[in-house]
């Protein structure tokens, strides 16, 4: 049975999931609220606690869906606005956003609930792609370096003896199977983030010189071009021309 405070705040998530969906909850609002989740997840991550992380990550995904519909609608008339100032309106993440989920992943009491985490970076990133794009590659570092840490587990674990007895290790083959499909996804989103050479590599080719087929064209030109034979003499005539 959970502690009544921990009932206490699972009521309150889910309150405050509801008046986000609803759409109820200003920008300002948002802001303090994300802030808030963030750093609850924080704690939780280092205090042990598994059992609010996972309301706590759908409600910060609604709340991220709430904030960037927000700034979509107000967007047109913010953007005359920084036009008439000469500056242009960007949108920042939390601070501690990044920290956070690099540590829910990492962190090995978390890895009960490794899943949600995975579930909500594959979900929000890709959709919020310009928000979230600053943690796409520290994510992908902390995935490679899980994966590198559960191969070092195993191959210590095999090279051991087998009289040694039971050898228990951290990393099992569905963390392996969820982790490698995170490690492609990120990678594509990182790949996503390249500028589009197509462009480049046409102008380069319209811009390349083709001297090459004209002066081929030339030399077969002059190859059928006639030239005077007023200098041939009549033994080197042909014998056609002798008897006309």
């Amino acid at each position: 049975m959970s502690h009544p405070n921990t009932q206490l705040q699972s009521s309150t998530i889910d309150i405050l999931q509801s008046l986000v969906a609803r759409g109820d909850v200003d920008l300002a609002a948002l802001l303090s609220a994300e802030s808030i989740v963030v750093d609850k997840l924080y704690s939780c991550i280092h205090l042990g606690s598994l059992d609010l992380q996972n309301k706590l990550l759908h409600l910060l995904h609604s709340i991220i869906s709430a904030f960037r519909a927000r700034t979509d609608t107000s967007n047109n008339g913010q953007q005359k606005l920084d036009d008439q100032r000469g500056t242009e309106s960007t949108v920042n993440i939390n601070s501690l956003l990044v920290q956070t989920l690099v540590d829910g992943l990492s962190v090995s009491s978390n890895r009960p609930i490794l899943q949600h985490w995975l579930d909500f970076i594959l979900t929000t990133i890709p959709q919020f792609h310009e928000i979230l794009q600053p943690a796409i590659g520290p994510l992908n570092d902390c995935v490679c370096r899980l994966l590198q840490s559960g191969l070092e587990e195993i191959t210590q674990a095999s090279s051991q003896s087998s009289t040694a007895g039971d050898i228990s290790v951290i990393a099992t083959d569905a963390d392996f199977l969820m982790l490698l499909n995170a490690l492609e996804r990120l990678v594509l989103l990182s790949l996503s983030q390249l500028p589009d050479t197509t462009q480049v590599d046409d102008d380069v080719l319209s811009e390349k010189p083709t001297t090459e087929g004209t002066s081929i064209l030339g030399y077969v030109s002059n190859v059928f071009s006639t030239e005077p034979t007023s200098g041939l003499t009549e033994e080197q005539m042909p014998v056609s021309s002798v008897f006309i």
